[in-house]
């Protein structure tokens, strides 16, 4: 992450890889502010390197689940009739790569954004 827009957050960023399948190659730069590892910013700054960062090596205090359906008791779909050979049918080429996203041209979301719902209502 690059020229990074947070504030106001409990936490910021955070690298949650657990042990067993740590992460590779992401960095940050830019301004950060809570972290979790505390270290996360020197741990893992740009230009990333083939280093494996740190997973996450302590309690992390996260909200229950959602109520709903967990996701694995979901039923698998019915029969696709409209795709038969789904399961066997080659691979389709894909038209083209899109064009490339220039940064400064997405909009930031203000920073009372999802305000509403955060833990301590800041």
């Amino acid at each position: 992450m690059t020229d990074n827009v947070f504030a106001s957050n409990a936490l910021d960023a955070a690298y949650l890889a657990p042990a067993h399948a740590p992460g590779s190659g992401n960095c940050f730069t830019g301004p950060l502010g809570p972290v979790l590892p505390a270290d996360l910013a020197t741990a893992m700054a740009c230009p990333a390197t083939a280093v494996t960062a740190p997973g996450h090596q302590g309690p992390l205090d996260t909200p229950p689940a959602p109520p709903g359906l967990p996701f694995l008791d979901v039923a698998l779909p019915p029969a696709q009739p409209q795709l038969p050979d789904a399961a066997t049918a080659p691979a389709s080429p894909f038209g083209g790569a899109p064009a490339p996203v220039d940064p400064a041209d997405l909009p930031v979301p203000t920073a009372t954004f999802l305000a509403d719902r955060s833990r301590d209502h800041r």
